[in-house]
């Protein structure tokens, strides 16, 4: 037997990894999903400083959690139009490209906490509007200027979504600090 007939054989038993996996990844097959775990440890100074580019096709959830990943580009999850599940907590991620999300239709989890975004406008979700139940945004240090209004007003209306709303808080202007970013009107920010 090949090794993909008894991957598929014992399935049921034991997950089989798969073939094409980005370094330093662990690609496994459970089921319907193909997990990509590229998380890294609480704490650690080293890690991924940009997205791997080469994930599997099919690829379902993604782990690049505790990682120095500063920049979501354009094209870091292009194709992957299975991907449902995302967690890229805890990086330092400062850039999220506008379309670097175009092709998640099917997403139901992204987690972009403790990061360092600042700015954001909430188009960069449109794809996954419809898919998503749960999105995890705070522990950003936001910049809650009237820039930001379109980003807040998506906010309000994902509400539902997401759990961890009342961690989405100003860092700055200073007259906003630690104030809830969905409770600030157009007048608070400035606009």
């Amino acid at each position: 037997f090949v090794p993909e007939v008894l991957c598929l054989l014992f399935l049921a038993v034991v997950p089989c990894t798969l073939a094409q996996c980005p370094k330093p990844c662990e690609c496994i097959k459970e089921e319907d999903d193909v997990i990509v775990d590229c998380g890294g440890e609480a704490g650690s100074t080293t890690g991924l400083t940009t997205v791997p580019s080469d994930f599997p096709p099919d690829a379902t959830g993604i782990y690049l959690s505790h990682q120095n990943i500063s920049t979501i580009e354009q094209a870091s999850f292009r194709g992957l139009v299975e991907l449902n599940t995302l967690y890229l907590f805890n990086n330092r991620i400062k850039n999220l490209a506008p379309d670097a999300f175009a092709d998640q239709t099917k997403m139901k989890t992204l987690d972009l906490s403790y990061n360092q975004l600042s700015f954001l406008k909430g188009s960069e979700f449109a794809a996954m509007e419809d898919s998503l139940e749960e999105i995890f945004l705070g522990w950003n240090p936001w910049h809650c200027g009237c820039e930001l209004l379109p980003f807040r007003n998506w906010v309000i209306k994902m509400s539902p979504m997401i759990l961890d709303l009342e961690m989405i808080v100003c860092a700055t202007p200073k007259a906003l600090y630690d104030q809830i970013l969905s409770e600030l009107s157009e007048e608070d920010m400035g606009c």
